[in-house]
């Protein structure tokens, strides 16, 4: 029930729910402004270094161990917004799943980019692939339920001809997403498309997003009017 809280080149964990102290993790050699955190349990968890429109590391640590630095070795190199930890409730198959603008190249010059798309990675880093087509045109939230079940937030920028899309969720199923992993696995992937999956809501913002136990979806935004 602790928190993890990552700013400006320092990550730290509540010492104890519902209490102010915090204990920061060791940074060892690594740099790096968080663009997202994403916790498997109590001792896993993965660190995206961020970086404004290009690659950067995602880093596992353990969040009960802050003595122990966060490994500077990247289990991958992405670019990367968001990430949630995967795992198929009867295949067995798991990962991490690192949302980022990994997608079709579109546009030059200034307006150049990358569609967001959904990549995974595996537990030891062996295994990196997409499986999911391109999304939108700029990242969003990500999410999973209890059932393995995918879900992801669209974002739009400005002057897209899919602006009509933004705030959008849209669910993949376990079975969508095992499937597409299994391929990464084997070698040869084989992404599900955004139009396989199924529309559940439209928020007014949802940059970032979260399910519980109820498949209730909730999402928070910097969306400005």
């Amino acid at each position: 029930g602790r928190f993890i809280l990552g700013s400006s080149g320092s990550l730290f964990t509540q010492n104890t729910f519902d209490a102010a102290a915090k204990t920061q993790v060791a940074g060892g050699a690594l740099t790096f402004d968080p663009s997202f955190i994403a916790v498997k349990d109590d001792t896993t968890a993965l660190l995206g270094a961020g970086g404004f429109g290009g690659p950067s590391g995602v880093h596992l640590f353990n969040p009960s161990a802050p003595a122990t630095a966060i490994s500077s070795t990247a289990l991958a190199s992405l670019q990367n917004y968001s990430a949630v930890y995967w795992k198929h409730p009867t295949s067995g198959r798991e990962g991490w799943l690192i949302g980022g603008t990994n997608g079709t190249a579109y546009g030059s010059g200034p307006t150049a980019g990358n569609m967001h798309n959904v990549t995974f990675v595996s537990p030891d880093g062996t295994k990196v692939g997409a499986i999911t087509g391109d999304l939108c045109t700029y990242s969003a939230g990500l999410a999973v339920d209890g059932a393995g079940q995918l879900y992801a937030a669209i974002f739009e920028l400005s002057g897209s001809p899919n602006a009509s899309d933004a705030e959008k969720v849209f669910k993949f199923t376990a079975d969508q997403v095992d499937a597409a992993v299994a391929a990464v696995i084997a070698g040869s992937p084989s992404v599900v498309e955004r139009s396989s999956a199924q529309l559940v809501f439209r928020f007014d913002g949802a940059s970032s997003i979260a399910v519980d136990s109820l498949g209730r979806l909730w999402a928070t935004s910097f969306n400005i009017s």
